[in-house]
């Protein structure tokens, strides 16, 4: 049988010998389920029956020890030692009849241990599973969920535990972890966390080009009669030059700038990142003086972290390259013109450094998300956080969420998410079902803010 299902697994026939195998172990289960449920009958029924021969034992020497005391002529006593070893021969009858039925009694249970294997339907009795030869689940050991899990559960049915005992057993073995079995009760809905990348691979794909047909474009809407910005060609070290040509490449090929000819031309600057890689900075400050303020408002991040009360479980979507996927009203593009030594370009999708960029680009979430804001998705700008209170409401909650990504063809940075978490990080705040608090390195960083010197440092920035 193992042949003809590794046959049909070579053809393609994958499922199928996955069903097969399934059946196979189900039956396997039960059949161990049922022998161990069995097993401590068996040795109680060993126990008596031992116990009872011990007994028979001891008549058995008591009665041989009357029968070689000396015969006496008949006194007053002698009917009371006649009857005395009347009685003993009915216990010893008794106790052979108990043996006897004891062993009957075994027999019957062999029989239905038989009877069991070829139907495990059987509702054998619950009893207490041992787990000194499983580890204990932990996130720091980066323990694999889906075996440790698999293994777990087995254990449990192999002891017949009820679902609703599993969680105590898991939070004794887990340390509180509890990540795989929350991996498990998706999959049982269509939805793995381990498979989610597989599934929505499309959303974690590179950003590239500019999305159509979007509803809102950002503008750049200048005060009256100012006069275009013009910025300079710094020199720049060898380090520099090289990044700048790649970045300028990337962004050619991936058709979010092109060449320009326009009147305003803005520097380009460098600056480290934390890893002590350079990021190119366009230099809007000039530009940004002379655009006229959006009125439109971004969410307090107080009011979004309220509305997580009694939610229980959470995923947080981070997206790529978010403001790339929101392209430039055509006729405002050339005023976001940058020059450098290779060429004068401008930008097609909105850039970073623009001042009315984090307004619109909130404007495009709040659209797309709008049905499902404050009711299961938090968003404050590229930061997605799905919450629910109960795991079916969730799974339907960030199915619609990925969904509307891949509809509007949003971007998302795998590395960045959390997907099934009944706690994680999200605007500076720590996020469980218990409640909210801000994040201990911000706490520390305020108790320890050095105590100012000048008035420099009053003004506020």
């Amino acid at each position: 049988m193992a042949a003809d299902w590794r046959v049909e697994a070579e053809n393609g026939k994958m499922e199928e010998s996955e069903s097969k195998i399934a059946l196979l172990l189900s039956h396997f289960t039960g059949l161990l389920a049922t022998c161990i449920a069995h097993q401590e009958d068996i040795h109680s029924l060993d126990d008596a029956i031992q116990t009872h021969n011990r007994a028979f034992d001891q008549v058995n020497s008591h009665v041989e020890q009357l029968q070689q005391l000396p015969v006496t002529a008949p006194d007053a006593s002698s009917s009371n030692t006649s009857d005395r070893l009347n009685a003993l021969e009915i216990d010893v009858r008794t106790l052979k009849d108990d043996v006897q039925l004891q062993r009957i009694a075994t027999q019957q249970l062999e029989q239905q241990i038989c009877a069991a294997t070829a139907n495990p339907s059987s509702t054998p009795r619950e009893t207490t599973p041992k787990f000194d030869d499983q580890e204990i689940f932990c996130d720091l050991t980066k323990t694999d969920p889906i075996p440790w899990f698999c293994k777990f559960v087995l254990k449990l049915q192999l002891h017949h535990v009820s679902e609703d005992k599993h969680h105590a057993y898991l939070y004794s073995r887990s340390e509180g972890a509890c990540q795989a079995w929350l991996d498990n009760l998706l999959s049982k809905y269509g939805v793995v966390a381990a498979d989610l990348y597989a599934k929505f691979i499309d959303i974690f794909e590179l950003p590239t080009g500019v999305v159509p047909d979007w509803p809102i474009s950002h503008e750049i809407i200048l005060e009256a009669g100012v006069v275009s910005p013009k910025g300079y060609i710094y020199r720049k070290s060898e380090d520099k030059l090289t990044v700048l040509r790649s970045q300028l490449d990337d962004l050619l090929d991936k058709g979010w700038i092109h060449p320009s000819s326009s009147p305003y031309g803005v520097s380009v600057l460098f600056v480290r990142k934390k890893n002590k890689d350079l990021r190119s900075c366009i230099d809007y400050r000039k530009l940004n003086a002379q655009t006229v303020k959006n009125a439109g408002p971004l969410p307090r991040i107080n009011d979004l972290v309220e509305r997580l009360g009694g939610a229980k479980y959470f995923s947080k979507l981070d997206l790529k390259s978010g403001y790339y996927q929101i392209s430039i009203r055509p006729n405002d593009r050339y005023k976001s013109a940058f020059k450098t030594r290779y060429g004068h370009f401008e930008w097609v999708v909105m850039p970073f450094g623009l001042t009315n960029a984090p307004t619109t680009f909130q404007a495009a979430m709040t659209n797309e998300f709008c049905a499902m804001l404050d009711r299961f998705v938090l968003v404050y700008l590229e930061d997605i956080l799905v919450y629910s209170r109960t795991l079916e409401d969730y799974i339907e909650h960030l199915r619609r969420v990925l969904e509307t990504l891949r509809r509007a063809k949003f971007k998302a940075n795998h590395d960045k998410c959390g997907f099934v978490r009944e706690e994680l990080e999200y605007l500076d705040h720590f996020v469980t079902p218990k409640g909210i608090s801000p994040l201990s390195d911000k706490i520390q960083a305020i108790q320890e803010w050095s105590e100012p010197r000048d008035t420099r440092r009053l003004r506020p920035t």
